[in-house]
Formats: C-alpha cells, sequence, structure tokens
C-alpha cells in the first residue's frame, strides 16, 4: 500500500506507546546524522557465477549434467546444472552464502534417493577452531536446488580434515570417502556416514603423511578399493583394499618411484581408481616412469598382475602429470587427461586400449581460439556415448570450460566458457557519473569477459554499465576484451560529453596492449576505439585518469607512462578522434601523472603526481590548455605537516581555491585534505586524518566532491574501525575552512560496502553517490548513495484518533515503513516516496493495548 499524507492507517498490531527506530538497513556506524547510507547494487550476477571448474560432470537421471567449481568471486565455488548442449546454465548453491558453510567443492554423485552428495575441502564449522588448519563438509541437495544441507563438519578431535576426492555410495546404501589430512596419525581418513548424515564414523586412519586423495570405490567383491598418494614402504603412494567395515585393511601395491628415483614404477598416485567391464583395476600415478611425468597402470583385486601401461614423457609431444581417474569408453577403450604437456603444455585428452597398445592424443589444449587450459576432473561419458570433461582456466573469459567430444576425437566443441562474476563488472575503481538521461554510468576493471586480467589470470577485462538512481535498470553497456585490440582495464570515471557521447580511457589493451581512448553512447550502441596509446611512442601509455572537456569542447587527460621521457604525458584529442597532441612530456623528477585533470576558472590545466617534485614526495601542477607554462605550483614536504603523495585531482571550490588530498603524511601520516591559490599561495592542511585508524579514516585515495551545500565530500579508502583491524574506510566532509569534520564508517556483510577508491559523484536530486572496489553480497564491491537523513519523529497521541508521526527525507527516496510489538516480528504497513516534505502518518487500532515500535527500511 502507498502511503499518502495524513493517511489513516488501520493497524494490524495492539498499541498504546510508539517508540521510533530507524532501521534502513544500513552498513555503516555514523559518527553524526549527516548521512543516510543505502546500497543501490552489489557487484555479480550471482545466477551466472562459477569459475575454475576443476570437479568432473555427472549425468543426473534426469538428463541434465551437474558439476561444481571450484573459485569464485570470494573462491567459495558453486554447484551448478547445465543442459546437454551447453544451454540453461544455473547455479543451486554458492558455497559461503550461509554463515560455517563449505567452500572449494571437490566431486559429485547422484545418491540412491535422487539428491545431490558431495564434499567441501574447506570450511565448516570446525575450520575456525585452533586445531583446524582445513576443515571441510560432507552435503546434500536437490537437483533443483533446494534442500541444502551439511551432513558432516570435518574437523574435531581424531576426525580427518581436507576431503578431496568423490564420495561412493556403496551397495549397503551408505556414503563412503577419503580426507587427507588429520587423523589420529595426520596422514588422512577413510570414513562412512549415511545419507541423513547419521552414524558418521572413521573406518580407518592412515599412516603419517599417507594423504589418500582419490576417494575410494566398491568393487566387484564389495570390498573398498582406492590409492594413498604418499603412503608405502618408499613414501611414493600405494593401491589399497578395506572392507565396508573397516576390517581387512591391506596394501595391494607399493609405488617406488620418487623425484630422485625414476624408473618403470609410477609413484604419487591422487585420483580414484577404475574397475573395468574385465574386472580389473586401472589408475594413474601424478609422476613415475621412464621420464618421471607419470604413468597409466593396472592391477587385479588382489594385488597381483600390476603392470605399467603408458609411461608420460614430458619431453615430447606427450602429455605429463595425470592427476585424474580414468574412465573406460563404450568401446573399451580407457580415455583420460592430462593438465600438463603437449605443444602449449596446456594439457589433453587421450585414449587407450587395457593393453597398453594404441595411445593416442584426442585434443591438444592451447590458447588458440580461446581453448580451455589444463583439463581438471576425469572425463565422463554420457549414455549417448559423448565424451565430456572441464578445464580450470582458459576459454573466452579466461576461468576455465565445460567442453565434449566424441569418442575418436572428432568433433569438439566448447559448451560453456565460465566467466569472472558471472559476467557482471567486479571491483569498480573509479566514480559514477549521471549522465543528462539522469541515469548512472560507470567503469569496472575487471569482470566482463575477454582476455583474462589481473593476477588470478581469470578476472576478466572490465565493463561499462549503467543504473537508475534507485538501483533500478542495471545493465552491462560494453564488455572489454570481446574483440581483438579492444581495450582492457577501465580504471577511470567516464566522461559525459555535451553532445551526449560517453568517453573514457582503459589501462591496457588496445592495439599495442598499453591502453587506449574510446567512446560509447548511453544505450550501449556505436563503441568506438578513438585512440590505441603506442608502447614505445613519444604519445604515452597507461592512462588510468578520466577524460574532460575542455570549455573549447577537445578532450584532456593523462598518461602515466610513456612520453619522451618514459614518465607520462598530457595530452588532448578531439572528440572525433583526430587531432591527438602531446601538450606536456613529464621528466622524472616531475613525477608520474596519474590523476584526473581540471581546467580552473582562468582557463588553466590543474593536475596533480603521486611522485616527483623538489621533495619526490608529488606536486601540484598548472599548465595552458596549447601546453605552454607548464609549472609547479606546489611541492609536497614530508614534515610532519605537509600531506604526500596525492594519488586524486585537485577541484576548484566556489571561492575559486584548489581543494585536494593525499594519501599520506599529515600529522599522523595517514593523509590530508589540502587547499591552495590557483598561483600556489595559501597552502594549508584544513585535515590531518588520524590519530589512528581506530579513530579516523585512513588513506583518502579518491579526490574530493563539492556539494550544493558548499561543504566537501570525500572518502577513505582504510580506517575508521574500532576492533583493532586497518578498517574498511570511510565517507566524510568537511568544510571548505578545514571545520566541521565527520564521517561514517563503512562494514561488513551483504549489505555493506568496503574499501572507497573513488571520487564521489552528486547526483540532480542532491543525492551523493560512489562506488566500493570491495564488499557486497559476493564481495565484488557496491554503488551506493549518502542521503540526508531519515527522520521519524512523534507528533501527538489522541485515543481512539489514533497515534500521529511524521516522516521526512531525501526527495524521491522510497522507504517501507514497518511495525512491531516486540522488535522481532516486524509487519509491512506501507511505502512512501518522499518529495523532502514532512509526511503526516495517523495509526488509529481501536485495539490498541500495548507499546509499539515503527521503523523505516529501504524496499
Amino acid at each position: 500500500m502507498k502511503l499518502a499524507r495524513d493517511a489513516t492507517i488501520p493497524m494490524v498490531c495492539e498499541c498504546i506507546t510508539a517508540f521510533f527506530v530507524l532501521l534502513v538497513h544500513c552498513p555503516l556506524a555514523a559518527a553524526d546524522a549527516a548521512f543516510s547510507f543505502q546500497q543501490l547494487r552489489s557487484f555479480g550476477f550471482e545466477s551466472l557465477l562459477g569459475m575454475s571448474p576443476t570437479a568432473p560432470l555427472i549425468e543426473g537421471s534426469d538428463g541434465y549434467f551437474y558439476g561444481a567449481t571450484g573459485g569464485g568471486p570470494d573462491q567459495s565455488g558453486t554447484v551448478f546444472k547445465i543442459e546437454k548442449n551447453g544451454g540453461g546454465y544455473q547455479v543451486l548453491h554458492r558455497f559461503g552464502s550461509n554463515e560455517k558453510d563449505g567452500f572449494a567443492p571437490s566431486g559429485l554423485i547422484e545418491g540412491s534417493d535422487g539428491a545431490l552428495y558431495g564434499v567441501t575441502s574447506r570450511g565448516g564449522s570446525n575450520e575456525f577452531s585452533w586445531y583446524v588448519l582445513y576443515g571441510g563438509t560432507v552435503f546434500k541437495i536437490n537437483k533443483d536446488g533446494s534442500g541444502y544441507r551439511i551432513l558432516h563438519n570435518f574437523g574435531s578431535f581424531g576426525d580427518g580434515q581436507n576431503p578431496l576426492g568423490r564420495l561412493v555410495e556403496a551397495s549397503d546404501g551408505a556414503l563412503y570417502g577419503t580426507t587427507t589430512e588429520a587423523g589420529t596419525n595426520s596422514g588422512g581418513t577413510l570414513f562412512k556416514l549415511n545419507k541423513d548424515g547419521t552414524a558418521y564414523t572413521n573406518l580407518h586412519h592412515f599412516s603419517f603423511l599417507a594423504r589418500p586423495g582419490g576417494g575410494v570405490i566398491e568393487g566387484s567383491n564389495g570390498g573398498l578399493y582406492g590409492t594413498a598418494e604418499r603412503d608405502g614402504d618408499h613414501a611414493a603412494g600405494t593401491v589399497f583394499r578395506i572392507n565396508k567395515d573397516g576390517s581387512g585393511y591391506s596394501v595391494l601395491h607399493h609405488f617406488s618411484g620418487s623425484y630422485r628415483f625414476t624408473g618403470d614404477d609410477g609413484a604419487f598416485p591422487r585420483a580414484s581408481l577404475l574397475q573395468a567391464s574385465d574386472g580389473v583395476f586401472y589408475g594413474t600415478t601424478s609422476i613415475g616412469g621412464a621420464t618421471n611425468s607419470g604413468t597409466v597402470f593396472t592391477i587385479k583385486p588382489d594385488g597381483t598382475g600390476y603392470r605399467m601401461l603408458h609411461s608420460f614423457d614430458i619431453y615430447s609431444a606427450d602429455g605429463s602429470y595425470p592427476d585424474c581417474a580414468l574412465i573406460e569408453g563404450t568401446n573399451g577403450f580407457l580415455y583420460g587427461t592430462t593438465p600438463n604437456g603437449g605443444p602449449g603444455g596446456m594439457g589433453h585428452v587421450f585414449m587407450l586400449s587395457k593393453e597398453g597398445t594404441g595411445f593416442t592424443i584426442l585434443h591438444r589444449f592451447t590458447y588458440d581460439d580461446f581453448d580451455g587450459l589444463y583439463p581438471s576432473g576425469e572425463l565422463m561419458q554420457s549414455r549417448a556415448g559423448v565424451l565430456y570433461g572441464t578445464t580450470a582456466m582458459g576459454g573466452f573469459g579466461g576461468a576455465g570450460i565445460i567442453f565434449r567430444l566424441n569418442g575418436d576425437g572428432s568433433d569438439y566443441e566448447i559448451l560453456r566458457s565460465f566467466i569472472f562474476a558471472g559476467g557482471d563488472g567486479a571491483e569498480p575503481m573509479s566514480a559514477v557519473v549521471e549522465g543528462y538521461d539522469g541515469a548512472l554510468y560507470g567503469t569496472t576493471p575487471f569482470g566482463g569477459v575477454g582476455t583474462s586480467q589481473g593476477p588470478s589470470g581469470e578476472r576478466g577485462s572490465g565493463t561499462v554499465f549503467k543504473v537508475d538512481k534507485d538501483g533500478s535498470g542495471y545493465a552491462v553497456l560494453h564488455r572489454f576484451g570481446e574483440t581483438q585490440n579492444d581495450g582492457k582495464e577501465p580504471n577511470a570515471t567516464l566522461l559525459h560529453t555535451k553532445h551526449g557521447a560517453l568517453y573514457g580511457t582503459t589501462r591496457s589493451g588496445g592495439t599495442n596492449g598499453v591502453g587506449s581512448i574510446f567512446s560509447i553512447r548511453p544505450d550501449g550502441s556505436a563503441y568506438t576505439s578513438l585512440y590505441s596509446f603506442s608502447l614505445n611512442g613519444s604519445d604515452g601509455n597507461h592512462p588510468q585518469a578520466e577524460l574532460i572537456q575542455g570549455s573549447d569542447g577537445e578532450l584532456y587527460g593523462v598518461t602515466a607512462a610513456g612520453g619522451s621521457n618514459y614518465a607520462g604525458t598530457v595530452f588532448k584529442i578531439n572528440t572525433n578522434s583526430t587531432g591527438y597532441t602531446v601538450l606536456h612530456t613529464f621528466a622524472l623528477r616531475d613525477g608520474r601523472p596519474q590523476c584526473k585533470l581540471v581546467e580552473g576558472s582562468d582557463g588553466g590545466l590543474y593536475g596533480t603526481t603521486p611522485e616527483g617534485g623538489s621533495n619526490t614526495f608529488g606536486s601540484v601542477f598548472r599548465l595552458s590548455r596549447s601546453g605552454n607554462g607548464y609549472a609547479t605550483i606546489h611541492h609536497f614536504d614530508y614534515d610532519d605537516i605537509d600531506g604526500v603523495r596525492p594519488y586524486a585531482g585537485v577541484i576548484e571550490g566556489s571561492d575559486g581555491r584548489l581543494y585536494g588530498t593525499t594519501t599520506q603524511g599529515g600529522t599522523k601520516n595517514n593523509g590530508t585534505v589540502f587547499r591552495l591559490n590557483k598561483d600556489g599561495s595559501g597552502y594549508e592542511v584544513l585535515r590531518s586524518f588520524g590519530p589512528s585508524f581506530l579513530e579516523d579514516g585512513t588513506m583518502p585515495i579518491g579526490g574530493l566532491l563539492e556539494g550544493p551545500d558548499g561543504v566537501l565530500y570525500g572518502t577513505t579508502t582504510y580506517g575508521g574501525d574500532n576492533t583493532g583491524s586497518p578498517g574498511f574506510g570511510t565517507a566524510f566532509r568537511i568544510n571548505k575552512d578545514g571545520t566541521g569534520y565527520a564521517h561514517i564508517i563503512f562494514t561488513t556483510g551483504e549489505r555493506g560496502g568496503l574499501n572507497p577508491a573513488a571520487t564521489l559523484a552528486l547526483g540532480s536530486d542532491g543525492a551523493i553517490y560512489g562506488t566500493t572496489r570491495a564488499g557486497g553480497r559476493l564481495g565484488l564491491g557496491i554503488i551506493f548513495r549518502l542521503l540526508k537523513p531519515l527522520v521519524l519523529e512523534p507528533l501527538s497521541y489522541a485515543g481512539d484518533q489514533g497515534f500521529r508521526f511524521s516522516v521526512r527525507g531525501h526527495p524521491g527516496l522510497r522507504i517501507r515503513i514497518q511495525r512491531s510489538g516486540d522488535m522481532k516480528i516486524w509487519n509491512d504497513w506501507g511505502i512512501l516516496t518522499m518529495d523532502g516534505n514532512p509526511v503526516t502518518l495517523s495509526d488509529t487500532d481501536s485495539e490498541i493495548q500495548s507499546q509499539h515500535f515503527y521503523r523505516a527500511v529501504f524496499p
């Protein structure tokens, strides 16, 4: 129900006394009442998440494929479902989304009851105990994603930890598996439990450092068989057998190969065994053999007949270091993968007869055509006879693939490329900008698709996005890296020019891989690469600052590197991509410019360098639009008063002075807010952050914004914490004379954001908008807005005429009013859209008998 001014709303709860509580799901601690905080967008498409599918696929009884990914934005992993043609991808569960959940899942199995069962190698309720290093869980989930439940948390005293292999449901209906760590001998365990989680039992504790990582299988004789990677007489691994009640444990084979000795035997078996149609077991070792590159072996159920069928050769085009189980094809051949080897060292799919002859490489993984890299998990053959598998990396998004091919190697096809952040942008480092249509536009340096970026090799190349000011209408307008020579890693805020186009820069990519200038329409059309910087030329490279449009209509910007002195440049370019000109080449003593320019009211261009200057700690400089008259108007100095290392540009205030921030320096070396005149005189530090991160923000990486009230607004990337940690940053305000400082603190949680690093932006609605590079539901950053305080205040109580109270808030803000009798169960009362004026509400329930509570939350 939409509430109106002076509305009379029947009560659904009894009340006599009203107690007002303002809860806006605000993940910030306020130093004053200067702001109300609202998260507009948490980055990441949760339904499309998944990275590094290191677990094998299974074909469910319903005909869908099921699998698990070990990575993701928070490295927790997922369980997913997908159709055989690669369509219909759906995340059934994201690990780590529940408190004390497991993370890093291994393989799945489908139980006889139709549910999915699996293990996670980490997480669970015990992992953060002082005696638990790895933890892990056994879990259950239905094939529609419902009914997720942890059946067992590893890590109690004497229990195993870090299960890596798949479970097996044996003929008695119980689940069996192994752990690689802990147990009474610190070598891992073999365990058993029922499918409802009851009757958990450790059947065997392996010897010190044995590491049975591949799980067990049930043989045709009812015994359990498996491998232990470091067990045995030579500490090179074993094949073992054990009864399902834990009795009769015996070692069938001691591997003798090692890093120091390479002979005919293998070493370090990491995968489970395969019992083929001939009743014989087949397996792999990750090293050993003729060139210490791994082997395929066979052994009979009684331990006799051990024979090495194939020795991999790292020095040829052969694969190497196999660590996944084999499968038997419908044609009777053995199929497997190696994560290394081949021409590019990226692994391959192979076929081998059970006699050890006919070794054939069916597919070699390479960087070509966005193929997958480093196959992971055993292959699966569908009921139709087609082979399916996964790779841990590669593909169009750099985060792994699902592939298929026929048993003879023909018709190889990539069914799905996994994408960091589910194809959404991630970790925004720049401010949003309001377009002429009233929407917000911004960039993320990671996420999207395209060639990999970042230290993990799978973080994507960045995006341009759009979102309405109320958080609705979110859309990715461009994903960088989808085409050859496209830009990558846009670090800078966009510029919305007078003729309507958006302009920006990318730090890398482009024709020469060192950055580009691009334009795009607000609807996502007409994306154009306007200029690619040269690798060793005098034009500069690696731009990471926002462009500005000068009063002459030209675009101006800086590069952080390149130029004739390799220290960066100031440049200009026409909006139609012509007329690129270097206005100034920096010398190393000047420092490298990394921040946005500003055109002053005098027509000059002003900027900063975070290093260089006469004291090597940064500078403020001035330059004319023609490139003449370059001058340093302030040299920052580490003198316990001045700030140092400005990583943001300056702004010109309404009083004609320049204002800015430094990330370090000041009286406590936590950064400063400063001002100076455009001729360099009158320099003054307005605020030294500190005295410590426990009380104040630290390291203001972003620049300043002057609000319509004449007050300066900014953020600090760290600090503002009272728990003893470095803190997650603050948003602050300060008057231009240094008085009136106040801040709010960013905190953890799904509704929170962490580590804001960009300048804030002022919307036409009077709200202030910003981004954080971390935090939010998936830890990938958020878009937020700061609003004028929302105020609920009582007016009167008139018996049967009800209770009247007033609500006042930021214009355009939509809030939901809720009521409660005990502050535990809250009931919706209606939604209000504020217009800046007080809204008076009346509560006229005729059965008012007890106290009542009201609160306002965001819808």
